[in-house]
């Protein structure tokens, strides 16, 4: 699903996975310190990487990749996880296609095949930095969205021009992209788990969740 601030027009995700309740372990009164620690703080037995390869539109001019990838890998360490960035979180002309529009799900597969000529990257996840229009940026808070388009692997559109207030975005549509369903965190969990919607600030990732994306298309062992 897309990741939008309080308030925002829900946007396009085919195949989208509804809300569930979550599962997660409720607040100090919990009578159950032992599942806290078996659901909150999992660590995956061996070190796996999150292969993401990062492009930008060549409009857009702000790079908030930085700030999403530090906020991704303070959450994954502790789970032994962590993003593996190719070129890296600054923009390059390698790594730039060439579209100067504001995206709306008209330029999905546009994008997908700039980015598929512009550099190899089997075996990672394409994560496209660009400007919204419509229902997908503009004045609403769309921030980023997992695409499933025929014929491709999933991947990831970020608008450039906006920010989550946790930065949790980016690791937001990669959980989606590795089969994570929204899990619905109440006020008072001790730990609101990554895939809450509509986001909390976010600081868990369940263990459920850590072996989905470890397990994911776009993970290899570190």
């Amino acid at each position: 699903m897309t990741d939008q601030n309080k308030g925002a027009v829900a946007g396009r995700l085919p195949g989208s996975i509804g809300v569930r309740p979550a599962t997660s372990a409720r607040t100090a009164a919990s009578p159950s310190p032992a599942l806290l620690e078996q659901l909150h703080h999992y660590r995956y037995p061996v070190r796996r990487r999150l292969q993401c390869c990062f492009f930008w539109t060549s409009n857009a001019l702000k790079n908030n990749a930085p700030a999403y990838v530090a906020a991704a890998n303070a959450r994954l360490d502790e789970h032994n996880l962590v993003l593996d960035i190719c070129p890296g979180v600054e923009k390059t002309a390698a790594h730039t296609v060439t579209f100067n529009e504001l995206v709306n799900t008209s330029h999905e597969e546009e994008l997908r095949n700039l980015v598929h000529k512009a550099h190899d990257h089997e075996g990672r996840i394409p994560v496209i930095f660009c400007r919204f229009a419509g229902a997908l940026g503009g004045d609403s808070d769309t921030l980023g969205y997992l695409v499933r388009l025929e014929n491709w692997l999933p991947f990831i559109l970020i608008n450039a021009d906006k920010d989550s207030a946790d930065g949790v975005t980016l690791l937001h549509e990669i959980g989606h992209a590795s089969g994570c369903g929204h899990e619905q965190s109440a006020k008072g969990d001790l730990y609101p788990n990554f895939m809450s919607y509509p986001p909390p600030p976010r600081t868990g990732i369940l263990r459920k969740q850590v072996i989905r994306l470890a397990r994911s298309y776009f993970a290899r062992d570190a």
